[in-house]
C-alpha cells in the first residue's frame, strides 16, 4: 500500500478556499466578457446563454449589466450575489405598477419584475406574489373603450375640408376579432371591481367594406391581409368610383395582369439576387452598429 505524499502545509487550507473563491469569481467574469463578444458577433441572447448551460434571464442580466456600466457592470461586488427577492419597498412599486399599467395576468407580471428589479421568478411563485400584494383572480366584466370626449370635435376638423360636389366621401371597415377571450380569467384588485376595459385588436381581416356617402359602395372578400391585397382592393374601390372611361380600363388591365401577381414578384426578386442583396447590406450595417442598436437589429434579422 503506497504512502500519502508529502506535502507543504504551511498555508492553511481556508486561504486555499479564500484563493479558489477568487479564481471562480475570475472565471465567472471572464464567461460573462465572453458571452457580450457572442452578442457582439450576432448571436441572439437564447443561443449565447444557453450553449453556457444558463437562462435566458440570466443572460438578460448580464447584457443589461453591460447596457448600463459595461464592464463594471459584469464585475460583482463582493458578497453581493445573485438576487434573489425583492424587498418591501420594491413589493410596493410593483403593485403601483402593476395598478398603472394595468397589467392582467402571470407573464405580464413576470417581465415587469425582470424588466424593472432584474429579478426571476417562477409562475407559482407569481401568482403568491399577486395574493400577497392583494390582487384575485377571476373572469372580467368587460367594458368596451369608449370613444373621445371631444369626437364630434375632431371628426369637424377632419371632415371641414371635404367638397362633397368635387369629392366622394367613403367610411370604410374591416372585420375583426378581439385579441382577447372574454372567458379568459385576470388578476384584479381585491376590493375593486374586477373590470376590463378592452380595445377590439384587428388580427385578422377578412373583408374590406367602403360605404359611399355620395359615391358607389363596394365590399370585398380577400385571401389575406397583406399590403399588397390591400392595394389591390384600393384599385377595385377607384374604378367603381371612376367617371374616366380610359382611366378604368387602365386599372382593369393593372388587376387582370398575370404578372401582378405577388408570389411572382417575390421570386423574380429572389432570381436576381436581390433579397440577398438587402440581406447582406443589413449585415453590413449590423456590425457597423453599436452594442445596444446590434442587438435591436438582430432581433429584426431573425424574425425576418
Amino acid at each position: 500500500m503506497s504512502r500519502n505524499a508529502y506535502i507543504n502545509k504551511d498555508i492553511p487550507l481556508s486561504k486555499i478556499h479564500e484563493v479558489k473563491a477568487d479564481l471562480k469569481h475570475y472565471i465567472e467574469v471572464y464567461e460573462k466578457i465572453t458571452f457580450i463578444e457572442d452578442i457582439y458577433a450576432g448571436e441572439t441572447v437564447k443561443y449565447a446563454i444557453e450553449k453556457r448551460g444558463k437562462t435566458i434571464p440570466t443572460g438578460h442580466t448580464w447584457l443589461k449589466s453591460w447596457n448600463e456600466e459595461g464592464f463594471d457592470g459584469l464585475l460583482r461586488k463582493e458578497g453581493s450575489g445573485r438576487k434573489t427577492k425583492l424587498t418591501e419597498n420594491q413589493f410596493k412599486q410593483l403593485k403601483e405598477n402593476i395598478i398603472k399599467k394595468q397589467l392582467t395576468s402571470v407573464r405580464e407580471v413576470k417581465h415587469e419584475i425582470f424588466e424593472e428589479f432584474s429579478v426571476s421568478y417562477s409562475d407559482r411563485q407569481i401568482r403568491r406574489i399577486m395574493k400577497k400584494l392583494g390582487f384575485g383572480y377571476g373572469k372580467p366584466y368587460v367594458i368596451p373603450a369608449e370613444a373621445p370626449k371631444n369626437a364630434s370635435e375632431q371628426l369637424k376638423k377632419n371632415t371641414e375640408k371635404i367638397d362633397l360636389k368635387k369629392d366622394i366621401l367613403i367610411f370604410t371597415d374591416q372585420t375583426a376579432v378581439q385579441n382577447k377571450d372574454n372567458t379568459n380569467r385576470i388578476y384584479y384588485e381585491l376590493g375593486t371591481k374586477n373590470r376590463q376595459t378592452k380595445i377590439t385588436t384587428r388580427i385578422k381581416l377578412n373583408a374590406n367594406g367602403y360605404q359611399a356617402v355620395n359615391g358607389n359602395s363596394l365590399i370585398l372578400f380577400q385571401q389575406n391581409t397583406h399590403t399588397f391585397e390591400e392595394i389591390k382592393s384600393l384599385i377595385n374601390l377607384r374604378i367603381v368610383n371612376c367617371i374616366n372611361k380610359e382611366l378604368k380600363s387602365e386599372l382593369k388591365n393593372i388587376l387582370t395582369d398575370d404578372e401582378l401577381d405577388e408570389n411572382k414578384i417575390y421570386n423574380k426578386l429572389k432570381d436576381e439576387n436581390t433579397l440577398e442583396t438587402l440581406k447582406n447590406e443589413f449585415n453590413e450595417f449590423i456590425s457597423n452598429s453599436n452594442s445596444s442598436e446590434k442587438q435591436f437589429l438582430v432581433k429584426i434579422k431573425n424574425k425576418a
